[in-house]
């Protein structure tokens, strides 16, 4: 009911690219049928729509949070203040939560538990099509897990070809601190034998490490939530580490707010 709605606003559209999958050398159409949805005409569509006329502050790293007064301040990289707010959402990966909560919630006992999986992605832009039918792929026994032809999502109006490589787990693991060059490289070179054809110099190329891209675990705590300090802390891992599941977690959160905030309401 959601993404219908959102679909209705022209937010997501639905994406039926000529799907494929890629095992043991052999490239083969797939016969996986699921909806795909997809932001438009940019995947930051939904979530530039959802935040709407709300005040939004980015390019702002905080550093550190302080407890006062039963109230909550936050604190940026260059020691600015920004506060105080009666109620906290941490909308961020495990390990950075537990370095902004360790010393104030016992939250941070479980957020420390949870081990998170780098994924290395690379973004491509060709002049020309590539000479494939393939739109996206999923990929087993390479270094790639997923590929997907960007410019084939609606909406998208560029003029170059543009792709999108997802890099598999265990190979991003093992190299997460592989130069960007290197990553470049090496993931090309699996997707020119994915779609069997030698690649053009690409007019756009960009490698980025999502450090903390999944959890290696699925939890089933929804959010979780420390009432005695209004905290709510909220994300993918929380469940299982899909973009549903990101959404999911923050209504979780959003609710168990709304249900606190209700008794302080009438007081």
């Amino acid at each position: 009911l959601e993404v219908q709605h959102w679909h209705s606003r022209g937010w997501v559209k639905a994406w039926s690219p000529a799907l494929y999958s890629y095992r043991d050398g052999q490239l083969k159409a797939s016969a996986d049928t699921q909806t795909r949805w997809v932001g438009t005409p940019r995947m930051s569509a939904l979530t530039r729509a959802l935040v709407g006329q709300l005040p939004l502050q980015s390019a702002c790293r905080i550093s550190r949070l302080s407890r006062r007064q039963q109230q909550w301040r936050l604190y940026d990289q260059a020691g600015h203040e920004h506060g105080p707010f009666d109620h906290l959402i941490l909308a961020i990966p495990a390990p950075q939560a537990t370095a902004l909560i360790n010393s104030i919630s016992g939250l941070a006992a479980a957020t420390a538990g949870v081990a998170m999986q780098p994924t290395w992605a690379v973004a491509l832009g060709y002049e020309r099509p590539l000479p494939t039918p393939v739109e996206a792929c999923f990929i087993e026994d390479q270094s790639l897990a997923w590929v997907a032809r960007n410019s084939s999502k609606p909406g998208r109006t560029g003029q170059l070809d543009t792709w999108i490589l997802h890099a598999s787990d265990a190979w991003s693991d093992r190299h997460r601190d592989l130069p960007a060059t290197a990553v470049f490289e090496q993931l090309t070179h699996t997707l020119a034998a994915v779609l069997g054809t030698s690649l053009p110099g690409p007019t756009l190329a960009l490698a980025h490490r999502w450090l903390y891209a999944r959890p290696a675990k699925v939890q089933n705590w929804g959010a979780l939530t420390d009432d005695s300090l209004s905290l709510q802390l909220c994300g993918d891992w929380c469940l299982s580490g899909r973009v549903e599941d990101a959404w999911r977690s923050g209504q979780v959160a959003a609710r168990r707010l709304l249900a606190q905030s209700e008794p302080e309401k009438r007081r």
